[in-house]
């Protein structure tokens, strides 16, 4: 384990973007405890994720994000806590979205940044760009008919400190609409969701994928994944994520 004595002004940091959000919180040795009304959420702070003995299974936060995102972390406690302004999708317009534009939104709102992508939808309310979706180009697959194609939900996200009520359906519809798609899948981070918004969008489970591990450098805290090299220990140690649940979306037609 990291010992977070060592990297406390980090941490420091971290509390005080929480408090300036409204979030009351503190540590109980490597667990951040937060809290708002009567909504209370546990996280422990590690290099990897380790069972927590509590009422119920807390999730993690590994270190190399709070490092360099903590600003998406305080977003997505803001989110767990349900203090997020909340807009209707029915009263935002659907449009899509230029890569270059998709990447900043990205960048700046979601916790893995931009990735590569073939199409971008928004949601765009008042004029203003406030949840986007990233999809695959489509792939034959042997679970559905020859002429059909499976496209992937690649990155899905509100902007900071918002929450598109029906946002991730709506964008999910119409680019299925819109691409004849025989199916769209999605791997949802099980280290800080378990499927149930994207369930409730019209996701089912699929199958589960085993964890990874990252070689993260001590010094910058950058990471990337771990396929098996030879490492510095003094420069750089191993993280794991908790897998990954693939998700499949069809149509209520389909």
């Amino acid at each position: 384990q990291l010992n977070l004595t060592k990297h406390n002004t980090y941490l420091k940091a971290f509390l005080k973007d929480l408090k300036n959000h409204g979030i009351a919180c503190n540590m109980d040795a490597n667990v951040l405890i937060v809290k708002h009304n009567e909504k209370t959420l546990k996280f422990l702070i590690a290099d990897a994720p380790v069972a927590i003995v509590a009422e119920k299974p807390q999730h993690v936060i590994p270190f190399d994000y709070l490092v360099n995102s903590r600003q998406k972390l305080c977003g997505m406690i803001l989110s767990q806590l349900k203090m997020n302004q909340k807009i209707f999708a029915r009263k935002c317009e659907v449009k899509k979205v230029e890569k270059s534009e998709a990447e900043i939104f990205f960048n700046q709102h979601h916790l893995l940044g931009a990735t590569g992508s073939a199409y971008n939808l928004g949601l765009f309310y008042e004029g203003e760009l406030v949840a986007l979706a990233s999809f695959s180009k489509g792939r034959k697959m042997n679970r559905l008919a020859a002429h059909e194609r499976s496209f992937e939900l690649i990155r899905f996200c509100n902007k900071t400190g918002l929450t598109v009520t029906g946002g991730l359906s709506r964008l999910l519809k119409t680019f299925f609409e819109l691409k004849a798609a025989g199916d769209i899948m999605t791997y949802v981070d099980k280290q800080f969701s378990d499927g149930q918004s994207f369930m409730k969008a019209g996701f089912t489970l699929h199958s589960e994928k085993a964890p990874l591990q990252f070689l993260i450098n001590r010094n910058t805290f950058e990471r990337k994944l771990f396929q098996g090299e030879s490492f510095d220990g003094a420069n750089f140690y191993l993280g794991e994520n908790a897998g990954s649940i693939k998700m499949v979306y069809l149509t209520k037609k389909k």
